[in-house]
């Protein structure tokens, strides 16, 4: 039960993150994990919402392999306000034992008049009642931009402590240039600063990369950093998360995670790779795939393709399912295009003499279909 209640809980975080992605549109969450040579099926959530596609309840569930069926671990019922904000939630758990709906968590929100979330307040259920444990309050500037967030928590004494400060830096636009988090040390009630956040975004004002340093000994110190791509529609595609090796100076490969869209650009599945170290190779992990309540045109943006020599040193030869013309276009590990798209015979091959040496992705288009890999040029 309380196994059960923890991991609800977690994926209810993962719910509210995901509401703001997917728009209140989406409709269930498949979770699987990767046991070569294929996918297993581990959690589901589910959406429902009212006549309005305002969200009224969350659903969260786990595969039996046994039973082959799906058990209902937890729920969270939603209140709205007339404009589709949640105003308050309120998360249970299943109890096996019982067989009832123990409430677990609720959550209220506030927003000032331009609908901007100005706090969120976290209560736990404490034998019978609600308890604050934790409270988000947002500041804006005169713009309504984001300036502040600033997190509290309860002490044992049942003091309200602060607990983490992020100060945003925005342009002209109201669009984030750099975050960056302090944490509130109680010994000398002041703040410490953490790490630093900073986006860099390409032409279409979309995040082509986001680095994240820490402070140590009076001066930043980079940590990791993920590089974003996108396809010709401006669309995700994959982002690549890498971590800094002061020992040799070098960024060394960590998480992938590739996306694949419908042709109305939302999300249809992201598929988590970790970077196997001792094999230099990305290796499956775990995938997301989204079901929408309504999303128009629903085919993947997807091409059946192979390429071969990889890596190569001369020419990458494209196999396609149609062998029909195709666009091409290469971008570096830096988000930078270094071949502008290109339209190729399904028999051309395409000359990398020139590139230099290391990973680029290949990004190819035909028919309102799309599909990125990456390839080595040695």
């Amino acid at each position: 039960m309380l196994k059960n209640m923890k991991k609800m809980l977690l994926a209810l975080l993962v719910c509210c993150l995901q509401l703001s992605v997917f728009a209140q549109n989406v409709s269930s969450i498949l979770y699987e994990n990767w046991d070569n040579p294929g996918w297993l099926p581990t959690e589901k959530e589910d959406y429902l919402y009212d006549a309005n596609n305002y969200l009224t309840q969350w659903e969260y569930r786990e595969w039996d392999a046994g039973a082959s069926a799906w058990l209902l671990i937890g729920k969270a019922d939603y209140t709205n306000n007339a404009n589709g904000a949640p105003t308050q939630f309120i998360a249970m758990g299943w109890d096996s034992n019982t067989s009832t709906w123990v409430n677990s968590a609720k959550g209220t929100y506030t927003y000032n008049a331009a609908g901007k979330m100005l706090t969120f307040t976290n209560h736990d259920w404490d034998n019978g009642t609600w308890k604050v444990t934790y409270i988000e309050t947002n500041t804006y500037d005169n713009n309504g931009y984001l300036i502040t967030t600033l997190e509290e928590s309860f002490d044992l004494a049942g003091a309200l402590i602060y607990k983490n400060r992020t100060t945003f830096t925005n342009n002209a636009g109201g669009v984030v240039q750099q975050a960056i988090g302090e944490n509130w040390n109680l010994n000398t009630s002041t703040w410490i600063t953490g790490g630093r956040t900073t986006y860099t975004y390409n032409a279409n004002s979309k995040v082509s990369l986001e680095t994240f340093d820490i402070w140590q000994s009076n001066a930043w110190v980079p940590a990791n950093k993920i590089n974003y791509f996108y396809d010709a529609s401006n669309y995700l595609i994959q982002n690549i998360m890498t971590y800094y090796q002061p020992a040799n100076g070098q960024w060394i490969n960590q998480q992938q995670l590739n996306y694949v869209n419908l042709t109305n650009g939302k999300i249809y599945q992201i598929t988590y790779l970790y970077w196997n170290s001792n094999t230099n190779i990305w290796e499956n992990s775990y995938r997301e795939t989204n079901t929408y309540n309504s999303v128009g045109v629903s085919e993947p943006l997807r091409l059946n393709v192979q390429i071969s020599p990889n890596p190569t040193a001369d020419y990458l030869r494209i196999n396609l399912e149609n062998q029909m013309p195709f666009t091409a276009s290469i971008v570096n590990i830096e988000g930078k295009t270094v071949l502008s798209a290109q339209k190729f015979n399904s028999h051309s091959p395409i000359d990398v003499r020139t590139l230099p040496s290391g990973v680029y992705m290949l990004q190819l288009q035909q028919n309102g279909r799309a599909m990125n890999t990456k390839f080595v040029k040695e």
